[in-house]
């Protein structure tokens, strides 16, 4: 978005976490690029309290403390819930000698006495806000693999925003270089480094609760159980971020979640890690429940079962995702996905897959509740028994009667593999559906080319995939629209209730494809109005969301947001009583019954990227971070 007037800041960013804590990021810009003072000893905790009162700022939001030496950042622990930012790079290296080898002591509030806040006993984690002002913390060192968790952060219910951490060596039971867990808000995050533990292991923080968005890392990442290489165990929302390097676990294993659970989204994350485990592993993700979009696993991965491309044990939905890479496992090994349970469309691979029984070009095992559709493989598949080009085993024996398994509009490379499709179906009490006329194996030649729609006639080019020059198909999810807001006719609304009001703004796409997406006003958390608006690659527009009704809003003063999916604009709109003789008291507040649902196959850039009033991009490419809007007075 152009313009310091409408550029989405760490504010912004900061009113919005999955677990839905609300804090505010300083905006202030401290710079400078030295280390500091270097100190071999550790500093005791009695200490911090006179360590932060000789540093510059207070900690308040106006005023936060600058952080310039490891010593300062070690004495963070002495107010978790303060405002820090950094106000030069790190150097952190001394502190692999602190503490007899084992280096930093994470972040965290004192153990708790019998005080409560709030009737609820005091959080340890740090509830404050570090604004690293795009510097570094070099050489950091935690190394306490005997103790419960590691990171920067023993656990972030905060926030932590524009912070690169390198050349980082965590280790703990719980371990990620960020934190050992986070559920507060994450973004612009960058860290470099190696990783070990037990389990909920990654290189951004073992388990994530909250948002993360716009992170990077370059990781090796050991553990156990629940490893990946950005976050060991998610339960919250990660988008617009990316992850390369090595993972290496048991169970549970991916290159970028170990698992994604059941109340997750994540959307155009990109993993390019090798992986390696022996139960559920993927190049993506290990156990998969949630709902990912829009993103790629490349890389090779190995294992023993449930061993796929992109996931190894999927239960949730895959809408729009690749992998890319070798696969090689024993059972249930797929190119995509070990064991299916779920929904998969518009997806790809491209790598080869290697097993033993149940091996399939897509899917190895697809099981009660599976529906494979718009899929295509371009790689070889080999193995003894129950192998298919696209499905190794579809269906099974204890199937119930209302269960089954589907798999329909499907390709396969006839140059890389002669298998049938399916390579052994079992429907027992339940039922299993083939759609076989539109199920087709082609030549490698015909799925590449802006051609390419023409030979798979099966595909929708409209609104799922996108023909590509020199290449196969790539999913809409994943080469999207961007929708930037140029301007808004205002951002400070005043209107009676008895009055219509309307807001008109500029949008143009600065993406490379054309596409379609809604323009959508939330007014105090809650979808109010929209309108869908579709423009080519260059392409611009004015957008009026017009005849918007006040009498649907209590009276009030009341934050918004005008929105797509890469911008947003905020405002405040002020509802006054209507004139004599008018309404004051409307039945319902505003956007009372609207409902907040999973898009379907009608949005223009592919599945999964509807703009709703709990998911919202908070900066470019990120699409899924949970987005809460506070009210700023009464009603």
């Amino acid at each position: 978005m152009s313009g310091k007037r409408y550029e989405l800041g760490r504010r912004r960013f900061l009113q919005a976490t999955g677990a839905g804590v609300a804090v505010v990021a300083s905006l202030s810009g401290a710079t400078g690029s030295t280390a500091g003072r270097q100190v071999e000893d550790a500093p005791d905790e009695d200490e911090y309290e006179e360590i932060l009162a000789e540093m510059d700022g207070d900690g308040s939001e106006e005023n936060p403390y600058v952080v310039t030496d490891v010593v300062e950042l070690q004495a963070m622990s002495g107010d978790t819930s303060g405002r820090y930012e950094l106000g030069t790079d790190i150097d952190a290296s001394t502190t692999a000698n602190w503490n007899d080898g084992a280096g930093f002591a994470p972040i965290v509030a004192p153990p708790a006495d019998d005080s409560e806040e709030g009737g609820r006993p005091r959080t340890r984690a740090f509830t404050g806000e570090l604004t690293g002002n795009g510097h570094e913390i070099s050489g950091l060192t935690v190394q306490r693999p005997d103790e419960t968790g590691a990171g920067l952060l023993l656990a972030n219910r905060g926030a932590v925003v524009d912070l690169t951490i390198s050349d980082a060596t965590v280790a703990g039971q719980a371990a990620g270089i960020l934190a050992a867990s986070t559920g507060g808000g994450v973004r612009g995050v960058t860290v470099r480094g190696s990783v070990s533990g037990e389990r909920t292991v990654g290189g951004l923080a073992g388990t994530n609760e909250g948002a993360i968005g716009e992170c990077e890392g370059t990781v090796e990442v050991s553990g156990q159980q629940r490893v990946g290489g950005l976050v060991g165990a998610n339960n919250g929302n990660v988008g617009g971020s990316s992850v390369d390097g090595s993972v290496d676990g048991n169970a549970d294993v991916g290159g970028a979640f170990g698992v994604v659970s059941a109340n997750s989204a994540v959307g155009r994350v990109d993993a390019t890690t090798t992986v390696s485990g022996s139960e559920r592993v993927g190049g993506f993700a290990g156990d998969h429940s949630g709902r990912i979009s829009g993103s790629t696993a490349t890389g090779d991965v190995s294992g023993e079962r449930l061993v796929g491309g992109f996931v190894g044990e999927c239960w949730g939905e895959l809408l729009g995702v690749t992998a890319r890479g070798t696969v090689e496992g024993t059972e249930n090994v797929g190119g995509l996905a070990g064991a299916c349970y779920d929904r998969v469309r518009a997806c790809s691979v491209h790598g080869d897959v290697t097993g033993t029984t149940n091996v399939g070009g897509v899917v190895g095992w697809g099981s009660a509740g599976a529906v494979v559709t718009q899929v295509y493989t371009v790689g070889s598949v080999s193995g003894d028994s129950a192998v298919g080009a696209l499905a190794g085993l579809l269906g099974w024996e204890f199937l119930g009667e209302e269960e089954t398994a589907e798999l329909r509009r499907a390709y396969w490379n006839t140059g890389a593999t002669d298998h049938d499709p399916v390579g052994r179906i079992r429907t027992g009490d339940g039922s299993v559906s083939v759609d076989e006329e539109t199920l087709a194996g082609l030549d490698a030649a015909q799925f590449v080319g802006t051609d390419a729609p023409s030979r798979l006639s099966a595909f929708d080019f409209e609104e799922q995939w996108r023909a590509v020059t020199d290449e196969p198909p790539v999913p809409r999810a994943q080469v999207p629209s961007a929708f930037e807001i140029t301007d808004v006719s205002t951002t400070n609304l005043s209107v009676r209730q008895d009055e219509a009001f309307e807001i008109e703004l500029g949008i143009e796409n600065t993406g490379e494809y054309g596409g379609k997406q809604e323009v959508v006003m939330v007014i105090d958390g809650d979808r109010f109005a929209s309108v869908e608006q579709e423009l080519e690659a260059g392409e611009s527009t004015r957008v009026a969301l017009s005849d918007l009704q006040a009498s649907e809003i209590p009276v009030g003063t009341y934050s918004f947001q005008v929105q797509t999916r890469n911008d947003s604009v905020e405002g405040t709109i002020e509802v006054q009583s209507a004139l004599p003789g008018g309404t004051d008291t409307p039945n319902e507040p505003a956007g009372n019954g609207t409902e907040t649902t999973t898009p379907d196959d009608s949005d223009g850039d592919g599945p999964g990227f509807d703009v709703g009033s709990a998911l919202a991009g908070a900066a470019a490419g990120v699409t899924v971070l949970a987005r809460r809007l506070r009210r700023t007075a009464d009603e």
